[in-house]
């Protein structure tokens, strides 16, 4: 998947206003979601071989929350590395050897996870991850049920290019298997 068609099938994610507003949510929250997966174009725009870098130069995803996944408002080389954004404290990276996108731990370069073995395959599994953790947020049903939890994450795994990526999945969407 491409940035393009990634900010547009983000913007395409359905969110309940009504039912959020029912559950208490307070306007400014459920503001702030919707805006997080409105992505503005930036003025400039470049086109790589690579669709993440693509996306953090000619978007504005700042402000875009996938669980517990952020993006730098740039992007930023260093060593075998691209930095474009985060997983809590620790960093996603592309290894600009293999074109892999990898968690490595924050202050060092050990990876923790295999996120995806191309930035095509990342945003096409962060698309699904997205949509299924906006219908669970509203869903307690959905939200408890482990069992599809875990095959949605192995779903996203298998899109990602690997069953060594499955684990990444486990923990972005709170698979305690």
């Amino acid at each position: 998947m491409n940035a393009k068609k990634f900010v547009m099938e983000l913007g395409e994610i359905p969110i309940d206003v009504r039912k959020m507003r029912h559950e208490g949510i307070s306007d400014d929250y459920i503001n702030d979601l919707v805006n997080s997966y409105q992505i503005k174009a930036k003025r400039s725009s470049s086109v790589t071989d690579n669709p993440i870098i693509d996306l953090v130069n000619n978007y504005d995803v700042t402000k875009l929350q996938i669980g517990m996944i952020g993006f730098d408002d740039r992007i930023k080389n260093i060593g075998e590395y691209t930095f474009f954004g985060r997983f809590e404290i620790d960093h996603l990276v592309i290894n600009t050897t293999f074109g892999t996108i990898l968690m490595i731990e924050n202050g060092s370069d050990h990876v923790l996870y295999e996120c995806a073995q191309s930035g095509e395959k990342f945003l096409d599994a962060l698309v699904i991850a997205a949509g299924f953790l906006e219908k669970r947020a509203m869903d307690d049903k959905l939200y408890d049920d482990q069992v599809l939890t875990c095959k949605i994450a192995e779903e996203c795994g298998n899109i990602a290019g690997s069953p060594s990526c499955v684990d990444f999945y486990k923990i972005l969407l709170g698979c305690d298997s």
